[in-house]
């Protein structure tokens, strides 16, 4: 079983993310505050699965596989993976009704899979690292 950590975890995408990858089998450690009751809401859903375990301080990033950084400000996230080559995702600030947050998720669930990863990528951008959903 590998072992992903997420920064962030109860943001937007990134508590859909938690799903994504407990269902496919992940052992996912997630690091947030719950100061905010929509947080801890999120907390008290995900928390009942036994493959999710909120972590209280920054691991050592060499015990995971993988590691989702949703705490940047200006993207939407940073992706680690083993060879600890980062991979960081933008988001068009024109979201089309397309561009759900769990098809957000499902996507960024796959990132594990991939043998090659771009510096960075803006999804529904329009420059040369853009890339688009389709139906």
């Amino acid at each position: 079983m590998m072992n992903v950590l997420i920064k962030g975890c109860f943001e937007k995408v990134a508590y859909h993310l938690i799903y994504e990858l407990v269902d496919q089998e992940f052992e996912v450690y997630g690091i947030d505050d719950l100061e905010d009751d929509d947080k801890f809401e999120k907390y008290a859903m995900v928390g009942r699965h036994a493959s999710f375990h909120l972590e209280e301080e920054e691991s050592e990033r060499n015990q995971f596989d993988f590691e989702y950084d949703f705490t940047n400000e200006r993207a939407l996230c940073t992706f680690f993976d083993r060879q600890k080559n980062v991979l960081t995702i933008y988001i068009d600030n024109q979201r089309d009704e397309q561009l759900t947050d769990v098809k957000v998720a499902s996507w960024l669930a796959t990132l594990p899979t991939y043998t090659f990863l771009p510096k960075k990528v803006c999804l529904n951008g329009e420059n040369e690292d853009g890339i688009h959903f389709v139906k």
